[in-house]
């Protein structure tokens, strides 16, 4: 893994800006992608108009992580889903 200052740094942006990483839920060809897609979508939509999953790029690592409002005034809530190597092929979403 990265090392920890520099996990520590970015972690900080995210706070600061968390809207900064780019939509993970973007326009998507496969059937099964566009499945997974309303299912979160509806997951999403319970957390509120603005909530999304978004991914920032690490260095070797990709940071996917949830985004939604929080109190007037502040950036929002960010929480961490995982963080994996560049290599590795996907993430597997929970389901319900």
């Amino acid at each position: 893994m990265a090392g920890r200052e520099e996990e520590g740094a970015a972690l900080a942006r995210l706070q600061r800006h968390p809207r900064m990483g780019r939509r993970f839920l973007r326009a998507i060809e496969s059937v099964e992608a566009k499945r997974l897609l309303e299912r979160i979508g509806l997951q999403l939509s319970a957390l509120g108009p603005n909530a999304e999953v978004r991914e920032y790029v690490m260095d070797e690592y990709l940071v996917l992580y949830l985004v939604s409002d929080g109190d007037p005034g502040d950036a929002g809530i960010v929480q961490l889903l995982a963080i994996k190597h560049h290599r590795q092929l996907g993430f597997d979403w929970p389901t319900r």
